[in-house]
């Protein structure tokens, strides 16, 4: 079963055409628009009236009553004790550590548990509450080596900084499959309508 994150309506117009398992997306307007699952923001103690359907980065969100919930890569979740622990919470499904590998997986013994692993994505690198200077989404930082890291604001003007690089796993949905692994998932971040196409029409 295939997920996807996307950041903008256009995004969503695009996906909205596949047989996804879920859509989840940062932007609240469109999580209540269309009902999908909201990427709660690391201030969520600021929000209010958080919608039915959420992935959440933070543990202190397991507690919200009368929400479906998943859980994201950000809570670190790389062998079964945690995994076991995430499911007397009756959350929908977890995502795995993006730094677990397959060799990890094996001795894992998650068959039987709702397991989804990002196959596609620009994954967070770091998160800034504030900058002095930074203050809208049309920044990338670049390394010496000439890597371009993109940069996305919020709202409340705190910067979360991806990775200059995807990780590309799709190749790799099969062995995921053997192990037991049921869902997958693709982060959007900046790829344009034709790129996502031409990403999502390779497994549909």
């Amino acid at each position: 079963m295939i997920s996807v994150l996307i950041r903008n309506e256009e995004q969503y117009n695009m996906v909205k055409n596949y047989n996804l398992d879920c859509i989840y997306t940062d932007n609240l307007n469109l999580a209540n628009k269309y009902n999908l699952y909201y990427e709660v923001p690391r201030t969520y103690n600021k929000l209010t009236n958080l919608p039915s359907k959420l992935l959440i980065n933070d543990a202190g969100l397991l507690t919200e009553n009368n929400k479906t919930i998943i859980t994201n890569y950000s809570l670190n979740v790389a062998n079964k004790e945690t995994i076991s622990l995430l499911m007397k919470y009756n959350v929908k499904k977890i995502t795995l550590s993006v730094e677990v590998t397959l060799e990890e997986l094996k001795f894992m013994d998650i068959v039987n548990y709702p397991i989804e692993v990002i196959v596609y994505g620009k994954v967070l690198a770091m998160f800034i509450k504030s900058h002095p200077i930074i203050k809208d989404s049309n920044y990338e930082l670049v390394d010496y080596q000439n890597h371009k890291y993109p940069i996305k604001v919020d709202e409340e003007e705190h910067l979360s900084i991806y990775h200059y690089e995807p990780i590309n796993n799709i190749d790799k949905i099969n062995e995921y499959q053997k192990l037991g692994i049921k869902y997958f998932r693709f982060d959007f971040l900046d790829e344009d309508i034709k790129k996502i196409k031409k990403i999502l029409d390779s497994i549909f």
